[in-house]
């Protein structure tokens, strides 16, 4: 990723040496002599890795930052409601989608900075990615995910499903599940199974009766959907 204003070179090349001396003591126990190799390539002090302070969190008085951590479980559950989308979707890992994110102001400036880690992480075109305060003028045709309070995101639903292949396959799971409706319903219209059989059975295949004409009518609801 570019590095958009040389001014803030140092900021990061500090940040990544941090993280970076701080990941290798971490993976000491586990890979001692690897990380004692890279350990001595970097500026360091002292003998050895092995002699070297253990990390703790908030050692350093900057170690932390409440609002950055804030902003960026933000970003990180905006990106998990979108992949979370895709998958309930059956959408293609490689396939790019547009999305529309509506934030509060408190938030715009850091998404809008972060557009190019949210367009690869959630696999969005960075073309079709708008990151703005205004909602848009209708959410027909849309879905709609609430992050959190304050912000949103508008999936286009043509983005997300193939309407042919979408159909074809809702049409192929519904005949399944209507035939195995229509055997359960022929069990329990048997005077035969519902007399003689034992009552905990008799009423697990009505329960199982239940949850297929559930299935059903949803597959039936999104089929209409589609069209």
């Amino acid at each position: 990723m570019r590095m958009r204003d040389p001014a803030q070179a140092p900021a990061v090349r500090r940040t990544l040496t941090y993280v970076w001396s701080r990941c290798i003591a971490l993976l000491h126990p586990f890979m001692p002599f690897l990380t004692e190799v890279l350990w001595q390539l970097q500026p360091h002090e002292g003998l050895s890795l092995m002699m070297a302070q253990w990390p703790k969190m908030g050692h350093e008085p900057s170690a932390r930052d409440p609002v950055a951590e804030k902003k960026f479980d933000s970003l990180q559950a905006m990106v998990r409601a979108v992949r979370n989308a895709r998958a309930d979707y059956h959408v293609e890992p490689g396939k790019k989608i547009g999305a529309r994110v509506v934030v509060g102001e408190a938030l715009l400036t850091e998404l809008q900075g972060e557009a190019e880690a949210i367009a690869l992480l959630a696999r969005i075109d960075p073309a079709l990615l708008h990151i703005t305060s205004t909602p848009p003028a209708s959410a027909q045709d849309t879905v709609h995910l609430v992050v959190e309070d304050g912000l949103e995101v508008f999936l286009p639903l043509a983005d997300l499903v193939d309407k042919e292949k979408e159909t074809a396959r809702l049409t192929k799971q519904g005949e399944k599940i209507g035939k195995d409706v229509a055997v359960l319903e022929g069990r329990l219209g048997s005077s035969g199974f519902t007399d003689k059989a034992p009552a905990e059975k008799v009423q697990q295949v009505r329960q199982d009766l239940a949850e297929k004409q559930e299935q059903l009518h949803i597959i039936e609801k999104s089929l209409a959907d589609l069209r």
